[in-house]
């Protein structure tokens, strides 16, 4: 929720407050832009759905100006050439090759969770052909290599699609109705962060788990 209200300041372009002095609240045009600084590289972003409006500038304090260069000179300089840039239409979006770059910032900009490793090395297993045969218990014990009694399960087949509840069962071990909306979330936000796999608008009925939304790799 957090999130959204911050993207939603970022957005308007018109901003609505009571003027000091004001009797009434009124429409103010934008006229400024919105910078924030933080003292990390990495792990002060939130956002899973991409963060583009977030464009990261990291600042190499060897090259810091101090305070007093920025003379009244420097300063007229600076605006006159962003006023230039205006007048000649340059775009207030990033396409091609900077956006590009742009996305691998904001993605290394991520908020660290040491669990990525973790669900990374699960969708990396190979699973038997009777995978969608195994109850949950004959899972957790094939993925943590403890099967016993009989002959051992051989993984073949390389996994192309995942639901948040068979991440959350089988790779975090815990029970399925205690996944709340908050997991969920969590789980999405572990995911945007695994290159090639992609949460999607498609529903499919599991076995074990029924009907579940599913992340597929390499679309």
């Amino acid at each position: 929720a957090d999130i959204e209200k911050v993207k939603a300041f970022l957005s308007t372009s018109d901003d609505k407050y009571r003027p000091s002095y004001g009797r009434v609240v009124e429409s103010h045009p934008r006229q400024c832009i919105v910078i924030a600084t933080v003292n990390g590289e990495r792990g002060y972003l939130r956002d899973i759905t991409g963060n583009r409006r977030f464009w990261i500038i990291k600042v190499h304090q060897k090259k810091q100006k101090k305070t007093w260069s920025f003379t009244e000179e420097y300063r007229q300089q600076f605006w006159a050439e962003a006023k230039e840039i205006w007048i000649s239409g340059e775009k207030l979006y990033l396409e091609g090759d900077i956006l590009e770059e742009a996305e691998k910032a904001q993605k290394g900009a991520m908020e660290a969770d040491e669990r990525v490793g973790m669900v990374e090395e699960y969708l990396n297993t190979l699973l038997p052909d009777d995978w969608d045969s195994m109850d949950l218990f004959a899972r957790r014990n094939y993925l943590s290599g403890s099967e016993f009694g009989g002959a051992k399960h051989t993984g073949t087949i390389t996994r192309t699609s995942v639901s948040n509840a068979e991440i959350w069962c089988e790779c975090f071990n815990r029970n399925l109705p205690e996944l709340k909306t908050t997991d969920s979330y969590q789980i999405a936000a572990l995911m945007a962060q695994i290159p090639g796999w992609e949460r999607t608008s498609s529903i499919k009925r599991l076995p074990i788990y029924g009907r579940q939304r599913l992340y597929n790799y390499g679309e």
